[in-house]
């Protein structure tokens, strides 16, 4: 067995791990950099946090390598964690530790080799001395392939089901003019409100100028009841329970009532926070269905939109537009900007007066979230 009397423990090559090996100047580094990238698919530091989890995680068990080496492979490894030896920041070692003393003279042997080639050496070790990990790291990077191609083939496949949603909603609400709901609702799907005041006080204005009424501020509590409301929401049927998909807007179409003067909503989610908003679009002639309209919302819209107001919004309020701009296009008024709301915590509630006749936008938006979809619980009613 080797000891501290041997001296520096040599490399698998034969010469001293240590002074020989100078630091590289960061030109060099750079390309070590991009040749890792190119030779293995990974950069240098994520190269270099498998093979370490790989030694940990197989040494002994699907490979074995020489004492020598495994001495080296763990002083390249504190030469990346600690830098060069300082005594200074080091416990003595005790008088039997044979292997701590070896493990510690080839570390001293690395003398100012850098991090980069510190990592690069055990890499080249590895691979070296353990044939099975050039295959895992292939393996590995096919894994992540996949499931980016995977990713992608979702994503296309949302993307193609949102457009043949909206067309069919288009072609069954506007039968002799299938150019409207492009502007009217394609357009307010994917536009959300920007943080700020209720627009109790102010007047919207359509296309053409004219002056929309004042509407009233709408009222919103929250109740600590959520796990009964919920349970009663699942009672009454599927139709109060929707599903809002990453980077979703769920936007459900609340017609006035002639027998109301009030709107009254309430709803809740499952483990995660949701966005929400009300905008109320002036119309003659409301109907009397309610119905639900589910978009994705896109880059292009956003930037779109940002153009038109001339402001960025905040991707974490889960609103991108300018409220106000949507009212102007659409013959709508704001009445709840889009905020995310903690309806995972407790039931978010609410009412507002009927401004007049027209058609309620209760907004439920998901497009800040990536990656998770929530499961929303909601009632809307109405009373006299």
């Amino acid at each position: 067995m080797a000891n501290a009397s041997n001296g520096p423990v040599r490399s698998p090559g034969g010469e001293e791990t240590g002074s020989k090996i100078s630091g590289l100047p960061q030109s060099q580094v750079t390309s070590e950099q991009d040749a890792c990238t190119v030779t293995w698919g990974f950069t240098l530091d994520q190269l270099y946090k498998m093979a370490t989890a790989f030694f940990k995680e197989h040494e002994g068990k699907a490979f074995h390598i020489s004492y020598e080496d495994k001495v080296n492979l763990v002083a390249y490894t504190l030469q990346v964690t600690h830098g060069k030896y300082n005594p200074e920041r080091c416990k003595p070692l005790g008088y039997l530790d044979v292997v701590g003393r070896d493990r510690r003279q080839a570390w001293i042997s690395l003398g100012d080799t850098d991090r980069e080639t510190a990592m690069k050496k055990f890499i080249e070790l590895l691979n070296l001395k353990c044939p099975l990990f050039r295959p895992f790291v292939e393996a590995h990077k096919a894994d992540m392939e996949e499931k980016e191609r995977k990713r992608r083939l979702i994503q296309e496949a949302l993307n193609r089901q949102t457009y043949h949603q909206f067309k069919a909603y288009a072609e069954q609400q506007f039968p002799g003019n299938p150019e409207q709901p492009v502007v009217t609702n394609g357009g307010d799907a994917d536009t959300k409100g920007e943080e700020g005041d209720s627009s109790g006080d102010e007047e919207s204005t359509e296309e053409g100028g004219q002056v929309m009424p004042s509407i009233a501020t709408a009222s919103m509590w929250t109740r600590k009841d959520i796990k009964e409301f919920k349970e009663g929401i699942r009672k009454e049927g599927s139709n109060g329970i929707l599903k809002v998909g990453h980077g979703e807007v769920v936007t459900v179409r609340v017609p006035t009532h002639p027998n109301g003067n009030c709107l009254f909503w309430e709803f809740a989610t499952d483990s995660y926070d949701l966005g929400f908003g009300i905008y109320f679009e002036w119309t003659a002639e409301p109907g009397n269905q309610m119905s639900v309209h589910v978009s994705e919302s896109e880059e292009e819209d956003e930037e779109e939109e940002e153009e038109r107001s001339g402001e960025g919004g905040d991707v974490e309020k889960g609103s991108q537009g300018d409220p106000h701009n949507l009212a102007q296009q659409s013959s709508m008024s704001l009445v709840i900007p889009v905020f995310r709301r903690d309806c995972h915590e407790e039931v978010y509630a609410g009412s507002h007066l009927y401004p007049g006749q027209g058609v309620y936008l209760l907004k439920f938006d998901n497009s800040y979230s990536l990656w998770r979809s929530k499961t929303l619980y909601y009632r809307v009613y109405y009373t006299r």
